[in-house]
């Protein structure tokens, strides 16, 4: 028979693990606008397809370890081998989740819709709300800024307002400092969305961020003087150079655009792959 401490430690983890198991389900299945929270999350993804499922499992088993005081070694080897790796297993999906790294396969068919509509919803304001932005306030202040607005009007003539491609990402300013711009920001850096079109590819900040800075922060290339597209090691500055650091900064390579006179150094998930869409539309333009 347990003894009360393990009776109570194991009744603790026993229902922390089936919390999180069904809140898990509950997230997955995404009956209402609630349970798709994690579509609106940066970390929403690792957190109910990994964290949340791999830490209920790890402390479920074990809750039930204690509550039950199955001794391993009384335990029939086949029986504690599986007894053992049910934890790790959990924790592994864990680790994966919190690197955002586990398969597609897993999302419920609604995620890649939903997470599809909140990004054209951060992508910049309707034409309703545009035409109201850019007329002035009551008080005759001027209209607040909007860093997709400011994208568009550097991209170049005829480039098309919807993007092919667009990903979170953050402009890396200084690759060196450890201080943020505000409580929410990254080190050095600005969140936005990295949007790539047949003739360019720009960056603008959130919409948080305008309302925070008070200021639009855009910036465009096109592919006539994109001169190098490039990636560099993570933690690295334009120089190639890691920084020091890790739990503050990307695990993820960086990418870097180079014209003749400018150069922007961009943090953004799967940048392999980002670059390989930015070459293929280059080498489009340039034939």
């Amino acid at each position: 028979m347990a003894s009360d401490d393990a009776l109570i430690e194991g009744v603790f983890l026993a229902l922390l693990g089936l919390v999180l198991l069904i809140s898990t389900v509950w997230s997955w299945r995404g009956r209402s606008r609630a349970a798709r929270w994690w579509v609106r999350s940066n970390m929403g993804r690792g957190f109910v397809l990994g964290l949340m499922p791999g830490g209920g499992v790890c402390t479920a088993t074990l809750g039930f370890v204690d509550l039950f005081a199955i001794d391993i070694d009384t335990v029939p080897e086949p029986l504690a081998t599986v007894t053992a790796l049910i934890p790790l297993l959990g924790l592994f999906v864990a680790v994966l989740g919190g690197f955002n790294l586990l398969p597609r396969f897993l999302e419920p068919d609604w995620y890649r819709p939903a997470l599809k509509e909140e990004e054209a919803r951060w992508a910049g304001p309707s034409e309703a709300s545009t035409a109201l932005g850019s007329m002035p306030t009551d008080d005759g202040t001027d209209p607040p800024a909007v860093s997709t607005d400011a994208l568009s009007d550097l991209l170049p003539a005829g480039s098309p307002r919807r993007p092919t491609h667009r990903w979170g990402a953050n402009w890396v300013y200084d690759p060196d400092t450890l201080e943020r711009d505000h409580g929410a920001a990254p080190r050095g850096a600005v969140p936005g969305r990295l949007e790539l079109r047949p003739d360019s590819v720009g960056f603008a900040a959130l919409a948080l961020e305008d309302r925070i800075r008070g200021e639009a922060i855009a910036w465009a290339v096109t592919f006539d003087e994109l001169t190098t597209a490039r990636l560099v090691p993570p933690r690295a500055g334009l120089d190639g150079i890691p920084r020091r650091g890790v739990l503050h900064r990307s695990l993820w390579k960086r990418l870097v655009l180079e014209t003749d006179d400018r150069a922007y150094l961009v943090d953004v998930r799967r940048p392999k792959k980002v670059l390989g869409q930015i070459e293929r539309l280059r080498n489009d333009v340039t034939r």
